[in-house]
């Protein structure tokens, strides 16, 4: 009897080992799940199987159309660059994408067609330490979507709450380098026609009380879908707060948007 019992006990223990090994391994795999999960769930791709939004090449990286309609009354950031993306309209062509000021944390990356209506994404991760390399002959070359009319910008943080948005560097392998380019270009897109474009920054959130003039932009009217660019200031804190107004052409309504921006770089805490 003392022999049954004992072994009785054996087997409930390895049956409490094997169940809590395989917890482990279920943890483990939904947790490399999660991490390899680039494409975004919310959107819904076109039916085309080839031009689709989807993972291409098993390399980490969604990209295509999608179905998605634009909210009326809004301001939407497409695109935060270093310099200027530029790359080489040719099949052969590879945009490579790094985060220059971000070296110790993944950022995730979005490009997006800035005109209304060009349901195209890209949605990708740079690693850190390492450079992305986006290939333009799966969709931009075929589907001709100039440099012009895409925008690509990174941040930190989640889909829905990101936390501070960041520059990244994308030029084409085939283009040639441009010294001293190193400018903090902010791309933002209006869903309606708007006109009195403004925007200012402060450097802090205790300044939020007290924050810089309103500036003009460029020009001073926008139609719907036309890219807005804001070259911003460089910052000693690391970060701008930046307020952007727009007033609604013919209306009286203003649209707003807030946004956090990484403008220094940020290193290891090794370093400091």
């Amino acid at each position: 009897m003392k022999v049954c019992t004992k072994f009785g006990k054996r087997i409930t223990e390895k049956i409490r080992l094997l169940n809590c090994l395989l917890v482990l391994v279920l943890l483990a795999m939904g947790h490399e799940t999660a991490c390899s999960q680039i494409c975004n769930p919310d959107i819904k791709p076109v039916k085309d199987q080839i031009f689709g939004y989807r993972e291409r090449n098993n390399d980490k990286r969604c990209e295509g159309f999608y179905q998605s309609p634009v909210a009326a009354g809004s301001i939407e950031v497409v695109g935060l660059v270093k310099g200027k993306f530029r790359f080489k309209w040719d099949k052969e062509e590879i945009v490579e994408i790094s985060s220059p000021l971000v070296g110790d944390r993944p950022v995730y990356v979005c490009a997006m067609g800035i005109p209304i209506k060009t349901y195209y994404r890209m949605d990708a991760q740079i690693l850190p330490g390492k450079k992305l390399r986006w290939p333009v002959g799966d969709v931009i070359c075929p589907q001709k979507l100039y440099p012009k009319i895409v925008g690509i910008f990174g941040w930190i943080g989640t889909e829905a709450e990101k936390t501070s948005y960041v520059p990244v560097r994308a030029v084409g392998t085939g283009m040639n380098s441009v010294p001293g380019d190193d400018r903090i270009n902010l791309y933002l897109r209006t869903s309606v026609d708007v006109e009195l474009v403004k925007w200012r920054h402060h450097s802090d959130m205790t300044d939020a009380s007290r924050p810089g003039q309103w500036k003009d932009t460029d020009k001073s009217r926008y139609r719907s879908g036309s890219p807005i660019r804001i070259i911003l200031p460089p910052s000693e804190t690391g970060e701008l707060y930046v307020e952007v107004a727009a007033k609604e052409k013919g209306s009286a309504r203003w649209l707003k948007k807030n946004l956090r921006v990484l403008a220094k770089e940020v290193k290891d805490d090794k370093d400091n």
